[in-house]
């Protein structure tokens, strides 16, 4: 059992770091807000980005394409 929670630990430990090198807001947001399905955050220097579902254009970027990954708007 401790073995399983150590390999867990590890491979969870690996997936929030490999998220956290690939998002481009990491330890930038000041605000961030949450819809029922998408979520928006504010950067210090401004800028406004979203991710998560956009089937009405909720996101702003212009597009009604899903974003899996935070974009600038």
């Amino acid at each position: 059992m401790k073995k399983s929670i150590i390999i867990v630990t590890f491979i969870l430990t690996f997936i929030v770091s490999t998220l956290a090198q690939a998002n481009p807001i990491q330890n930038e947001a000041v605000q961030i807000a949450a819809g029922y399905y998408h979520s928006l955050a504010i950067k210090e220097d401004g800028s406004v980005w979203a991710w998560g579902r956009n089937n009405y254009g909720q996101l702003g970027d212009g597009t009604t394409t899903n974003k899996s990954s935070p974009v600038q708007v």
